[in-house]
């Protein structure tokens, strides 16, 4: 009986030793992944952040009108002079706020990031022309051209 206690002690301490090292190298794995994700990030350049969406939106004519009757058009002596015709633009600019997704925030009260569309961000800085004005524990506050959005996780 003793020894078979015995057995049971030793294996248990071996399952808990190569439950520690699964555990330990997972974390260097992961510590690595992150190191290499932040130094591609750092690769980006300004340009790359001032992204702005720009999409061409035609322009239809919605004016139904119906003809007056005859009888209440000027006769051709009388009728004024006809106006040039007026242009209008086939195609108007509409800017959009990009499309944003929040994947994570890593929240701290001196260094708060996110993770925005795969790429980390701080508090002020910009994506896809967009700047980040605030960081909380489950969504960030980002502003665009005057616009505001709250993005949280999931969303």
């Amino acid at each position: 009986m003793a020894a078979n206690a015995a057995t049971r002690s030793t294996l248990l301490r071996v399952a808990i030793v190569g439950a520690a090292l699964v555990v330990l190298a997972f974390g260097g794995w992961a510590a690595r992944e992150w190191h290499e994700m932040t130094r591609r990030l750092s690769e980006i350049t300004d340009q790359d952040r001032q992204l702005v969406i720009k999409r061409e939106v035609p322009i239809l004519s919605t004016a139904t009108a119906s003809a007056p009757p005859l009888e209440s058009l000027p006769s051709a002596e009388n009728a004024p002079a006809a106006a040039p015709p007026l242009e209008l633009p086939t195609t108007v600019e509409v800017q959009v706020f990009p499309a944003l997704k929040l994947q994570g925030v890593f929240f701290s009260r001196k260094n708060p990031s996110v993770l925005i569309n795969g790429k980390n961000r701080s508090l002020g800085e910009t994506i896809e022309g967009v700047r980040i004005i605030k960081i909380e524990q489950q969504k960030v506050t980002v502003e665009w051209n005057g616009e505001t959005k709250t993005l949280s996780i999931g969303s």
